[in-house]
């Protein structure tokens, strides 16, 4: 696939993941504006981190073999595949659902250090979301399906209707406030739900719905998800890590936490998520050709980099501008500002990183390498726990720190594995070393006049706004004088497939 075919795929599910981001914004300030940071907020936040870890951890331990395998098989296989992938995730995830619902009271009392009236919405919160997890689940099967075959956009439709269902219930708090958050965790079930209709009635009307059917085509896929189980496993007991030293803190402490996450989260999901569903096949397809493989990968993390750099360090000095301008509003006090801006601090300058890990990660799993990746994953993570517990005392921010500390570990491990496992170097050195000095420059340039004038000291709108305009144009000038911008546009414009 043409790097203008995949930016083109890339632009129209960013398109989808940029609805659904924006409905999840639209929560997250009515929450804000009705709540502030209290313990109604902490507790839906912190159910609903629940049913966000079980998903992904199924969703990414079963991504790096499913896949492949879904664009390896033939047409009738792959049927197989699909009917058996997906009778496994329901019939799993059904039996997560039911010991959820049992179980909640254990689960909020083992995993967080809530107050006895937080614990109990919680429960109550959790009971009612756990209810949508077999659907959610069961839809990674058939997301996957429908992406083998390179039709990305009904497979992210599902998304939107699961954010739409959330955005349309949790408008009746707005009429009961009394409700709290209950109308939402009801509209997850709802969306779960819908989710994985939209995509059984796109793959119905292709002829390839699923039906319940266990054969031994699973049986790879299991085999090749082992190592990445625990991997995944110690990645989720992160957030759950996290969430537990967060809510013994003050209250709103996980509201905090989850604000400053999801923030930094809106780019990944809105550019980064759609460009590696877009390229992973790509990967697959040139896994036994090195140096065209290697060359996607330089290319995919060159174009990605060249816009997250720049916004992670922007996002990082102007926390509080950002925090301020979403969330200051209504019953969101300005001590929530300050520990909310303390916890996006450094989830801010993660995003560069993110990327790399993810690419890279991408990359081995597509050579079929995903033991490595996970013992890396297990690696970061044991720095993440052992740094945070060293320094919680000083705060918040130190979760986020350590969260940039443990994914700069793991791009560097595994771009060591990467140039182990194919032999090659990826030419992005000179590029990195570029764009560093030119966001070094422009960053000096800003912070000197963010202290010397007292219009761009105020915390607001037209403040970050100018000084952003500022340094953008800085590093367009830079990029462009630099010849970079010419590197990039050689790669958007290739004129042949490579493949």
């Amino acid at each position: 696939m043409k790097w203008t075919n995949i930016f083109k795929e890339t632009f129209y599910i960013s398109s989808i993941h940029l609805s659904t981001k924006i409905l999840g914004f639209l929560e997250k300030l009515l929450i804000a504006y009705l709540f502030g940071a209290s313990e109604i907020s902490d507790a839906y936040f912190f159910s609903f981190s629940i049913f966000i870890i079980i998903f992904d951890f199924f969703n990414e331990s079963t991504l790096p073999a499913l896949l492949p395998e879904y664009v390896k098989s033939l047409k009738h296989a792959k049927k197989n595949l699909l009917n058996s992938a997906f009778s496994f995730l329901f019939t799993t995830g059904f039996i997560i659902s039911v010991f959820i619902f049992l179980f909640s009271p254990l689960i909020i009392k083992s995993f967080s250090n809530f107050p006895p009236q937080t614990a109990k919405i919680a429960i109550s919160y959790l009971r009612i979301i756990s209810l949508g997890i077999g659907f959610v689940i069961a839809s990674i099967a058939t997301y996957l399906f429908i992406n083998s075959d390179q039709k990305f956009l009904p497979a992210s439709m599902g998304d939107l209707m699961f954010k739409v269902t959330g955005t349309i219930f949790i408008l009746y708090t707005i009429i009961n406030k009394e409700a709290g958050l209950m109308p939402l965790a009801i509209g997850i079930v709802f969306g779960s739900f819908l989710k994985l209709f939209t995509h059984i009635f796109y793959l119905k009307k292709k002829g390839s719905s699923p039906f319940p059917s266990f054969n031994s085509s699973i049986k790879r896929v299991l085999k090749l998800s082992s190592p990445m189980v625990i991997g995944v496993f110690f990645a989720k007991s992160r957030i759950l890590f996290d969430n537990y030293l967060v809510s013994g803190m003050a209250i709103g402490s996980v509201t905090a936490l989850q604000f400053g996450y999801r923030v930094m989260e809106f780019g990944i999901v809105v550019i980064l998520e759609p460009f590696s569903t877009v390229i992973f096949p790509e990967f697959v397809r040139l896994a036994k050709k090195p140096e065209l493989f290697i060359e996607k990968i330089s290319s995919g993390i060159k174009s990605l980099l060249i816009i997250f750099l720049p916004v992670s360090v922007l996002a990082f000095i102007f926390r509080i501008n950002i925090i301020t301008i979403l969330f200051g509003h209504g019953s969101f006090s300005h001590s929530d500002i300050l520990v909310t801006s303390a916890a996006f601090s450094y989830y801010a300058l993660s995003m560069s990183f993110i990327c790399i890990d993810l690419l890279l990660s991408r990359s081995l799993f597509a050579l079929g390498d995903t033991t490595f990746p996970a013992i890396f994953e297990i690696t970061s993570i044991l720095f993440h726990v052992l740094f945070t517990l060293s320094f919680k005392q000083y705060g918040i921010h130190i979760i986020s720190l350590s969260f940039l500390l443990n994914r700069i570990i793991k791009s560097a491990l595994l771009y060591i594995r990467l140039k182990i496992k194919t032999g090659h170097h990826l030419e992005i050195g000179h590029f990195v070393i570029k764009i560093s000095i030119f966001i070094t420059i422009n960053t000096i340039i800003i912070i000197t006049l963010k202290n010397h004038f007292q219009f761009f000291r105020e915390v607001g709108f037209a403040s970050f706004f100018v000084l952003s305009i500022v340094f953008i144009l800085f590093y367009f000038a830079e990029i462009f004088l630099s010849g970079i911008s010419k590197d990039i546009m050689k790669i958007i414009k290739e004129k042949k497939d490579q493949i």
